[in-house]
């Protein structure tokens, strides 16, 4: 398994047996805020992330309405996201504001280092989660809403600043790699 780390980026934990069982999840970071978890059980595909933008994405989102139509939404490239029906539904709901593949926004699809999820909230609950190996589907899940729990508003404060200098620094390399030149950040997140 490969996890993003500030502290280590090239740490790998072997793990010796085979799990037949796994889910995907979703999570966003909106202002000081994680919203989220939410579980997709079973394989993501174009029609279960379309019924989650349109059915369980307005329940996540009950924020006040200057916050919803001010805000970006972005996603990576996983194919699902890239369904015909998902880059509809988002331009009706997100015009001009979503960031994706091939879209309003060209965003790369593997670019980490500019996604705060990324180069922060998926090693973070990664490191906690994975303390001692998850013996069920149950644990795992309840290991990963007590650790997003765990996420303060502060830590994302911290991951704003942080992004501002990751721009920054992308930009002074046009467009290059950057993360090699990032300082690990100290202190509470």
């Amino acid at each position: 398994m490969h996890y993003w780390s500030t502290v280590n980026p090239h740490w790998m934990r072997e793990v010796a047996l085979q799990i037949q069982w796994g889910f995907n999840v979703w999570a966003g970071i909106l202002c000081d805020h994680l919203i989220g978890p939410f579980f997709y059980d079973g394989r993501l595909t174009g029609d279960r992330y379309i019924h989650f933008l349109q059915h369980e994405l307005p329940t996540l989102l009950e924020v006040p309405l200057q916050i919803r139509i001010t805000m970006w939404y972005q996603h990576d490239g996983s194919p699902p996201h890239s369904a015909l029906r998902v880059m509809d539904h988002l331009n009706d709901t997100y015009p001009e504001q979503w960031i994706g593949w091939y879209r309003p926004v060209d965003w790369v699809a593997r670019s980490p280092d500019l996604t705060p999820l990324d180069f922060f909230s998926w090693g973070y609950l990664k490191n906690i989660v994975y303390q001692e190996q998850p013996m069920t589907p149950q644990q795992l899940r309840e290991r990963i809403i007590l650790a997003c729990h765990d996420i303060t508003p502060a830590m994302l404060q911290w991951v704003r600043l942080a992004m501002m200098v990751r721009f920054r620094t992308c930009i002074r390399q046009q467009d290059g790699q950057f993360e090699y030149l990032l300082q690990p950040y100290g202190g509470n997140r």
